[in-house]
């Protein structure tokens, strides 16, 4: 672990000759209006001119040409592959605070188990036993220590495709632990719930009860770099609710399609879900030009932005162990996000997932057109900016760097005709179904539920392959059904990775 106390000792000397008890935030460069410095919230130690630590005060997170930081030994980040925790400042961030205690649940396709800059930050469920074939906690999965495979319904999360193993490093791997790469979140818990095959794609029914899990189980961010064009959310968002109710900050990726011909998103069959589902926080990529990436998707469900391009983090492959990649997407901007927000749980924890949200958002670097925009939301993440933001939403202190109010999530009027299913594919022969009572009421055979949701009333069941979405008509029509609609297909947000 590196510390880099030069700058640091030249201002509190100069500091303290000048009898101030603060550092200037940013001298110079073309974002320097961007972040003014928030109150004196954040702990230091100052140094004297010998570099030994002398007394403890409060000041700034101090940043650009002044910034304290703290460097960990990983050699992938100190060899400069990490490029995007330098553009969101992550350095400066971590002079303060770390992740620790903080649960960032990876919904997405498991993650490598025995990969040696994700073991030691796996989250572990004290209250299972391990093999015993018993539900020792109740929570209604058998065996689920470290997170579960609702693709396969088993209790081993692991890997077959490698997107979430890297999505995991990104947010949360070890760091600091001389192996590796670093993690944004340092210190966080990684809990695996894997609801993607092996070929990176999952229905909508798995992924859903994945926000029930990581919620039920513990976890106070959700990261979701999936998507798909579906025919709405209201499962999803059922789940998100539940979720946020429990005070979990949910944020996903915005999709990968926005250098194809056929993208607008004023279409509402080009909306991408979960990113737009009401109080998800939608990640758009940028590139190390520090400018949107060509592929990344924009809309009103963009919130913000944060490095997506050559993103170097922890992979899987069935042929090696321990192996890392270079990956490109929002499916990789947005666990930096997760992890900073993170960072702000630990440092914040009274906050709620709204306010986290929002000093994500008040904190990031202001880039396209002033205030929202849809190819940056808010702005590009930076890590020093969201912890400055949010210890003045502690302190009840109005941010006077707050972004004007994003446009909201897009709403729906009416019921959508169905999309084309190659741009909505899902589970042939499957449909969610929310019901007034149980199954046999709405004149279900036992042999049509496949499944029961944690969520009340809703289940999976069985119809003929390729009449799905007659299914779902005649069942609203009959009276049977609340809702219906097909086993939508999420992805791992491939295009462009």
């Amino acid at each position: 672990m590196r510390v880099n106390r030069t700058l640091a000792t030249v201002a509190v000397t100069c500091a303290a000759a000048l009898g101030l008890l603060y550092l200037l935030d940013r001298v110079a460069g073309p974002s320097a209006a961007s972040n003014p410095i928030g109150p004196l919230t954040e702990p230091i130690s100052a140094i004297d001119v010998a570099g030994t630590v002398t007394y403890t005060t409060y000041l700034p997170v101090v940043t650009h040409a002044f910034e304290l930081r703290l460097d960990p030994d990983d050699p992938s980040y100190l060899a400069g592959y990490q490029w995007g925790l330098g553009v969101v400042r992550a350095p400066g961030a971590w002079y303060t605070t770390h992740a620790g205690g903080v649960v960032v649940a990876i919904v997405d396709s498991g993650i490598d188990l025995s990969h040696p800059d994700l073991t030691g930050v796996l989250w572990t469920n004290a209250d299972e036993i391990a093999g015993n074939g018993i539900d020792d906690d109740g929570n209604g999965y058998v065996d689920d220590v470290h997170g579960y495979d609702l693709a396969d319904s088993d209790p081993t999360p692991a890997d077959a495709n490698g997107h979430g193993t890297h999505v995991a490093g990104i947010a949360a791997a070890a760091t600091n632990n001389g192996v590796g790469v670093a993690g944004t979140g340092w210190g966080a818990t990684i809990m695996p719930v894997r609801v993607l095959d092996a070929q990176g794609e999952g229905g909508a029914w798995d992924v859903m009860n994945g926000i029930y899990y990581a919620t039920d189980n513990g976890a106070q961010v959700i990261n979701l770099s999936l998507g798909g064009y579906s025919n709405g959310c209201s499962y999803m968002e059922d789940a998100i609710a539940y979720a946020q109710a429990h005070g979990v900050l949910v944020i996903a990726a915005a999709g990968n399609d926005g250098n194809k011909s056929w993208f607008d998103p004023s279409d509402p069959g080009n909306w991408f879900y979960p990113a737009a589902c009401e109080g998800v926080l939608g990640v758009a990529a940028t590139d190390q030009s520090d400018v949107h990436a060509a592929f990344s998707n924009y809309g009103d469900w963009v919130d913000v932005a944060a490095p997506g391009v050559g993103i170097y983090s922890t992979y899987w492959r069935l042929d090696l162990s321990g192996v890392y990649a270079q990956m490109s997407g929002t499916s990789m901007a947005t666990p930096f996000v997760s992890g900073v927000a993170a960072l702000v749980r630990a440092r914040y924890p009274s906050l709620g997932w709204e306010e986290v949200a929002t000093a994500i958002e008040n904190g990031a670097e202001d880039l396209g057109a002033p205030g929202w925009d849809p190819y940056y939301g808010a702005g590009r993440l930076e890590a020093p900016g969201a912890l400055a933001s949010a210890g003045l939403l502690r302190a009840g202190v109005a941010d006077p760097d707050a972004r004007s109010a994003p446009a909201p999530a897009p709403q729906e009027t009416g019921e959508r005709a169905p999309l084309d299913a190659t741009r909505a594919p899902y589970r042939p022969g499957e449909l969610l179904v929310r019901l007034r009572g149980t199954p046999a009421a709405a004149g279900l055979a036992a042999s049509d539920v496949l499944r029961a949701s944690r969520a009340p009333g809703v289940y999976l069941i069985r119809v003929p392959a390729g009449q799905e979405h007659a299914w779902a008509r005649m069942l609203r029509a009959q009276g049977r059904v609340l809702d219906a609609q097909p086993n939508y297909v999420f992805s791992a947000v491939p295009t462009g990775e």
